[in-house]
């Protein structure tokens, strides 16, 4: 699929996000995906996040500030499924052509998604990225994903 002849607004992309209990991240996540929506308007976005049964106030949170970022839907689980199928949920509610799914403890850059739409035009049909310099335990984290 080449998508750089698309017109304004042709193409709609996904953006989903799966949280779980991540209330530090919140307010700096959606401030993130709404100046990313405001600088980027060659294509139409749409946000998916999904709070995973959160235990802290990140559900609070969202519902107070999810209505600064446009075109977005919150979707929350009662209890903690795990990621799978948070993201699962988002994929299944989303409306877009291309899905771009991303962290919500913001080592993810959304500023990182249109690299990837130029590499689906160079005729990929998936491209993925990976963060170099991770932020998280070591033990716990890092060395289970190496």
């Amino acid at each position: 699929m080449n998508i750089s002849n698309q017109e304004n607004f042709d193409l709609k992309i996904s953006i989903i996000v799966p949280l779980y209990n991540e209330e530090q991240c919140v307010i700096k996540l959606i401030k993130r995906l709404t100046d990313f929506y405001n600088k980027n308007n060659k294509y139409e976005f749409e946000f998916l996040i999904v709070d995973d049964g959160s235990i802290d106030k990140t559900n609070k949170i969202l519902k107070d500030n999810i209505n600064f970022l446009p075109n977005s839907k919150l979707i929350t689980f009662t209890k903690n499924f795990g990621q799978t199928a948070a993201l699962s949920a988002g994929i299944n509610n989303s409306n877009g052509e291309i899905i771009v799914t991303m962290d919500g403890d913001l080592q993810n850059d959304v500023s990182d998604i249109p690299i990837l739409i130029e590499n689906l035009n160079k005729g990929y049909d998936i491209v993925c990225g990976w963060r170099k310099n991770r932020l998280d335990k070591y033990i716990s984290r890092v060395l289970p994903s190496k």
